[in-house]
């Protein structure tokens, strides 16, 4: 994928083996900045088969380096919408490669989900929580890379 007279940015791959000989389509679709529009998805591709089943395609970057919007340093945003019932988005930012983790706790520390956990490509990502089994209350998402941990408040409205 590239943007228009632009260089590559990334490529994306699936195994063709779960394809299983029916005819596939593959729909592109987001922002490549997801800065751009707060409240869109992220740029990524999507495989359809003629039975209706869909697959997310995992993005394999190929020249990171001439990303010129791909992140400078660590970053946790807060969550869209907050407040929020049932679901909302968490996105987060890491400049590098590496192990990542994203998770949920309610005001007693007491963990209630893990979003992420996996080794996450540089890049902007997000993450959907949905709180359809938790109560109202205030919860708190983690985000630990690398040597970065932050910790945001979310707002859960039944």
């Amino acid at each position: 994928m590239a943007p228009a007279g632009g260089n590559v940015i990334a490529s994306f791959e699936a195994d063709a083996n779960a394809v299983g000989g029916q005819t596939a389509l593959v729909l592109a679709s987001g922002f490549l900045t997801p800065d751009d529009d707060q409240i869109g998805e992220a740029f990524g591709a999507l495989l359809v088969l003629a039975d209706g089943k869909t697959t997310l395609l995992p993005a394999v970057y190929t020249r990171i380096d001439e990303f010129s919007d791909m992140p400078q340093q660590f970053e946790l945003e807060q969550n869209y919408p907050n407040p929020f019932n049932p679901t909302t988005i968490i996105w987060f930012a890491v400049p590098e490669t590496g192990v990542t983790k994203l998770e949920v706790y309610n005001m007693l520390g007491q963990r209630v989900e893990v979003l992420v956990n996996e080794i996450k490509q540089a890049g902007v990502h997000e993450a959907v929580f949905d709180a359809s089994n938790l109560s109202t209350g205030t919860y708190l998402y983690r985000l630990n890379a690398g040597n970065f941990i932050k910790t945001e408040k979310m707002i859960l409205i039944k």
